[in-house]
């Protein structure tokens, strides 16, 4: 009788061992996305609206619970060509040493004459030809795993009166009217934020110097994810 009881305890222990060990893993789980939740950093690019970024509007924003940064956002309209394929788009130049990225780099980022771009694994795909075809997955896919190079660049001065729309909304091909094309290089291939194209602040003011136009956006950065909603819905009204 003690021989057949073992048998049958020993099975069970195991059995009972894997479930206890299966409930702490998920306890575990849920701990960790909840303090993530309570001190992980949220980030996001919000519009100011009719507001200005001065001294006045920093000292108010200081009362945002969980705030870690608040930095200027400017604006650059341009075009992207790469081969025969065309786009507008909206470069954001931000701070980026308070800019959160995650993705491939394939350069330095050096600042100097030529445009750094950090452009979101999703934005490229928009370049068109001029027949109105998009970018092959093949041919995109080459650029970032050969050599990444080819990318050329102008300011598109038209759009320069009307930047508040986003790089997402804005990337429909302009006419194809003779123009000097500059050379830009792609730094990084991000995954988060996916969407969008970023270039740092410094070469931002460059690219935009003598325009007069000012910081309409703000790159937000709030500790905690309900203190972040809060805050990102104070400025959502700015955005639409």
């Amino acid at each position: 009788m003690g021989k057949c009881k073992k048998r049958h305890f020993y099975p069970m222990f195991i059995l009972g061992a894997v479930f206890i060990t299966g409930i702490l893993y998920l306890l575990i789980r849920l701990a960790v996305s909840f303090l993530t939740g309570m001190t992980g950093e949220y980030q996001a690019v919000v519009s100011l609206g009719n507001m200005t970024y001065d001294q006045r509007l920093l000292k108010q924003v200081e009362k945002i619970q969980g705030l870690v940064s608040f930095s200027p956002v400017l604006e650059i309209p341009v075009e992207l060509k790469l081969d025969d394929y065309t786009m507008s788009t909206v470069l954001l130049a931000v701070d980026l040493k308070e800019f959160k990225m995650e993705g491939k780099t394939y350069r330095d980022m050096e600042i100097g004459n030529i445009p750094m771009l950090l452009a979101g694994k999703n934005t490229l795909k928009h370049l068109k030809d001029p027949y109105g075809h998009t970018i092959s997955k093949r041919r995109l896919a080459a650029f970032w795993e050969k050599s990444n190079q080819g990318l050329q660049y102008h300011i598109a001065e038209d759009g320069l009166e009307n930047t508040e729309s986003s790089s997402r909304e804005n990337t429909e091909k302009s006419g194809s009217i003779e123009t000097d094309w500059a050379e830009c290089q792609a730094a990084a291939c991000l995954s988060n934020p996916s969407e969008g194209i970023y270039i740092s602040l410094e070469q931002g003011r460059d690219l935009l110097e003598g325009t007069g136009l000012d910081c309409r956006k703000v790159l937000l950065t709030v500790r905690g994810k309900e203190a972040f909603e809060k805050a990102r819905a104070v400025f959502a009204d700015f955005s639409e």
